[in-house]
């Protein structure tokens, strides 16, 4: 899990890693409030719920938001000449956690035609006549898990994999750390009052690591085989709706009786009686499955 829920401490100033509530922004400008998809008309912010803060902490420390939250200052013997630290920077950058489906349909390449049989391929029309899909879980995830491993262990170049806790919602995301976000840091409140998360430690090190572009790694705790498998699996029921097209009704098959249906439709295919011979190898299939 790459970050927790913020603690009312916590939530005095704001910190490289925070995620806060996107979808509740709202940005006074010009005496108005305005909706962040008002400022930027040409970005998606369909399904999108959470954003996460870029601008690295040391720039956004804020005494005066810290003690309005209810935070003390140390002040040391002198506090009547203490000096308030202010946030260095003008503006306060972000990138937006997206749903990890747009991930595996934009950004992989994964060929459906591994482990889903398309009937019509076969016979045309021959899947209303059925009305189910055919496909190969266990194939599906081997092909999932090759192409999603880099960015689970956050090894992507530019993708920055984010599961928000807790673990039985199952939260996936990605930031495209290519596509910044910038609002004023006048608006620095509005964000903090929606901080929900924060990275944790490491995670946060990666990501402004990721950022700077520095010449070493910082290590994060990888997933383990069985972590893995288990996350893709997850994935996979999120979108196989989504980006695969099953309907709700399937029949899931193991790998070798996957292959070796899809062997027999091929053979049925190319025989004197097509029809009959594909229709028989599916009804084998199903019989056997039951």
């Amino acid at each position: 899990m790459q970050a927790h829920k913020l603690k009312k401490v916590e939530k005095y100033n704001l910190s490289q890693g925070t995620i806060f509530e996107i979808s509740k922004l709202r940005l006074e400008i010009n005496g108005r409030k305005r909706a962040i998809r008002t400022i930027y008309p040409e970005v998606n912010f369909k399904n999108i719920k959470y954003a996460v803060l870029l601008t690295q902490s040391c720039d956004l420390v804020n005494d005066l938001v810290f003690e309005k939250k209810g935070g003390k200052l140390d002040k040391g013997p002198f506090p009547q000449k203490y000096k308030y630290r202010t946030t260095k920077v003008p503006h306060l950058t972000f990138c937006l956690l997206e749903p990890i489906d747009k991930f595996i349909d934009r950004f992989t390449t994964i060929n459906k035609d591994d482990f889903i049989i398309d009937l019509d391929d076969y016979i045309d029309g021959l899947s209303s006549t059925f009305n189910v899909d055919i496909f190969s879980k266990e194939r599906a995830l081997v092909t999932i898990e090759k192409e999603v491993e880099r960015l689970l262990q956050n090894n992507h170049p530019w993708a920055f994999f984010v599961s928000l806790p807790p673990k039985s919602k199952k939260q996936y995301f990605f930031a495209n750390l290519t596509k910044i976000l910038p609002v004023k840091v006048t608006h620095y409140e509005s964000i903090l009052d929606l901080a929900e998360f924060q990275l944790s430690g490491e995670f946060s090190d990666k990501l402004a690591w990721k950022l700077a572009s520095l010449y070493g790694r910082v290590g994060t705790k990888d997933y383990s085989s069985v972590e893995i498998k288990k996350i893709s699996s997850d994935i996979f029921t999120i979108v196989e709706n989504k980006v695969f097209g099953l309907s709700k009704k399937f029949t899931d098959f193991d790998s070798d009786t996957f292959k070796k249906l899809k062997k027999e439709l091929n053979k049925a295919k190319s025989s004197a009686t097509p029809e009959v011979n594909v229709a028989q190898a599916i009804k084998n299939a199903f019989n056997k499955d039951t």
